[in-house]
């Protein structure tokens, strides 16, 4: 999907000035907040103590990493032949979670039935 305004390949512009000067190429990756990915699949957004979807963030419970960010990682380093990658968000980004994974993962984990919803409940 071409962004408006974008008219060349900046990746490629870099790759070629990166090379011409001998350092290395690395390129920056937000790693949650991801609205693009959560538009085409919004069940992999992080889900609220509500039960409301977010609209930027992505669970980390969810397919995302598998379907699309290693993907998209492989095709920049197959494209552009970077050294490495900056992913960025799964700090900042983070987010309190109770889609249905996210739940079971936390029963799996601790062995406790009841999930916390909010401070001052149990666990």
């Amino acid at each position: 999907m071409a962004l408006s305004g974008i008219k060349k390949d900046l990746l490629k512009i870099w790759q070629r000035v990166t090379r011409c000067h001998g350092v290395a190429l690395f390129v920056h990756y937000s790693g949650l907040r991801d609205e693009v990915a959560i538009k085409n699949c919004p069940e992999w957004a992080c889900v609220n103590v509500n039960g409301r979807r977010d609209n930027k963030i992505v669970s980390f419970f969810k397919p995302y990493v598998d379907k699309l960010l290693i993907l998209q990682l492989k095709e920049i380093i197959d494209l552009y032949d970077v050294e490495g990658a900056w992913i960025d968000g799964d700090c900042w980004a983070a987010k309190l979670d109770w889609s249905e994974e996210a739940k079971e993962e936390f029963k799996e984990v601790t062995g406790i039935e009841y999930v916390p919803r909010k401070p001052g409940d149990d666990h």
